[in-house]
């Protein structure tokens, strides 16, 4: 059977914790890991990514200003994870998004909706936290309580990036297994076919 299943890979080499990160919003702010930086990635403000969610839980949230980056490239991206304190991850059941797995790979603590892809690679209380895409009040409440306890959120991260690493990993992992499968296709001579 030459049929497989293998995920693209995350480069957990590049993709990890950086205590130095820093991200600059604008000439007179630039955020750290210092700051509580709360991050949410959507890509075309899409309601099958949460958007609509997260958007009516932020003023029960806010109590500084926000900051809309737009399009960033993926530097920039990459240091938002790596400064954020909590990682809102919303995504209704369809495609998982490889932010999730990036935001995992650089250990944020991750608050994401209790779904069948988020699930694929999440655990609720290990790897993460789950809720109900439509709770709002669970939302922002598992949102505080990740914000007050540095201790579950270095722990939830931690196993995060483990997680990752371990099924995950671009050159440990996924890349092995897809060059193991193009050789298997290699050698299973002519009757091989590729549809």
């Amino acid at each position: 059977d030459l049929t497989s299943v293998i995920h693209d890979g995350i480069d957990t080499q590049f993709v990890c914790p950086n205590p130095d990160a820093a991200l600059e919003i604008s000439g007179d702010l630039t955020l750290t890991r210092n700051d509580e930086v709360i991050s949410f990635i959507n890509r075309n403000l899409e309601p099958s990514r949460g958007f609509h969610q997260f958007i009516r839980v932020l003023p029960r949230l806010l109590r500084a200003r926000v900051h809309f980056l737009g399009r960033v490239p993926y530097g920039r991206f990459l240091s938002l994870l790596q400064i954020s304190r909590a990682h809102i991850y919303l995504k209704y059941p369809f495609v998982l998004s490889w932010s999730l797995m990036e935001a995992m790979s650089v250990g944020a603590a991750i608050v994401a909706s209790d779904t069948a892809p988020v699930r694929e690679v999440m655990r609720n209380g290990e790897t993460g936290v789950l809720v109900d895409f439509f709770d709002q009040d669970a939302l922002l409440s598992q949102l505080v309580r990740l914000l007050k306890d540095p201790r579950m959120r270095a722990r939830l991260g931690g196993a995060a990036r483990q997680h990752i690493r371990q099924h995950y990993g671009l050159k440990t992992i996924c890349l092995p297994q897809q060059l193991r499968w193009v050789d298997a296709l290699g050698h299973s001579g002519p009757q091989a076919h590729i549809a």
